[in-house]
């Protein structure tokens, strides 16, 4: 049964940012953890719509995800809505409690998936749902720059 922040979570903002999939090989699925893609990028001379990959256990601490997928977005250059900001669909890599704050990609974590922020790497948001590894589940995407603990 589809919650009502799933049903938000589909619902277009004004703030989603319209990006493309430049693999070859893969789509990128709809609420996934994304990244920005450092070699198809605007002003790289060649595209005009800045391109995303799955933030993943390569790219994912190091490399803040700027989002999650609020559609399938499709190989080849096909384009899609990255949620930056606001209620988004996404799957949990761990057991994750309301309210804390969310990370893209653990460290045994599959990728694209959301689990508890980890100190000193950037975060995605807060989750507005609770669940474990596997769970489908919201988060209040807002990107921050890093995790502190509270008390550190």
């Amino acid at each position: 049964m589809s919650s009502t922040y799933d049903q938000l979570a589909s619902v277009p903002l004004a703030g989603d940012f319209v990006c493309a999939n430049y693999s070859t090989t893969a789509d990128i699925d709809a609420g996934v953890a994304v990244s920005l893609d450092t070699t198809n990028y605007v002003g790289d001379g060649t595209h005009t719509i800045p391109g995303v990959v799955v933030s993943s256990t390569a790219t994912g601490h190091s490399a803040q995800a700027i989002g999650v997928t609020v559609d399938k977005i499709a190989k080849n250059g096909a384009t899609g809505r990255v949620r930056v900001a606001g209620v988004a669909a996404a799957t949990f890599c761990a057991t994750v409690t309301v309210g804390a704050a969310v990370g893209a990609t653990g460290a045994t974590a599959a990728a694209g998936t959301v689990g508890p922020a980890e100190a000193t790497y950037p975060y995605l948001g807060f989750a507005v749902s609770a669940g474990a590894s596997g769970d489908p589940g919201e988060v209040l995407v807002q990107p921050g720059a890093y995790y502190h603990a509270s008390g550190s």
